[in-house]
């Protein structure tokens, strides 16, 4: 199931749970797809924090820990003219939409999580390096506000709200 997707056919990177109920993430550029997947698994009904760093390497931590990494992606790609997408459909043929909650979206310009583990914070603030910051809290209606600096609207479309 798909939390996150973007891209176009020549980059494009996604974030998804697998079948087994683990996190994995794939850049593709160039035709090749560089990819890392965790080992805690997080279809417990549990809340989990999951972060993917992404540079000239891919990162993928969950609860604060560095589950697995992949070097050796190009410095840059081109994304930026397709639409983020969260909770799509994995495979047309299957049809399975993301059956979980997210409860932020943070993107930053900076490596914010290094080699070790950390803790992640509850609730995220904007700072000078957020890109977008969505807090999903809005509890209603079809639209989730960026509370980064552009003020980005995101429709959503398809889901429910949840109280926390």
């Amino acid at each position: 199931m798909i939390l996150l997707r973007k891209g176009r056919s020549t980059a494009n990177y996604t974030f998804w749970v697998t079948a087994d109920g683990d996190l994995s993430a794939g850049f593709g550029a160039g035709g090749t797809m560089h990819t890392v997947t965790s080992t805690t698994p997080v279809d417990d009904g549990a809340w989990h924090h999951a972060a993917l760093v992404m540079g000239t390497e891919l990162s993928l931590f969950v609860d604060g820990d560095l589950e697995d990494s992949a070097s050796g992606l190009p410095a840059s790609a081109d994304t930026n003219g397709a639409d983020l997408v969260l909770g799509d459909v994995l495979s047309p043929v299957t049809g399975t939409l993301f059956a979980g909650a997210i409860d932020e979206l943070h993107i930053s310009s900076t490596t914010r999580y290094g080699a070790g583990s950390f803790v992640p914070e509850r609730h995220a603030t904007a700072d000078s390096e957020t890109l977008a910051l969505w807090h999903f809290d809005e509890g209603s209606g079809y639209v989730a506000l960026d509370s980064g600096p552009d003020g980005l609207v995101a429709g959503v479309i398809g889901c429910a709200w949840v109280a926390e």
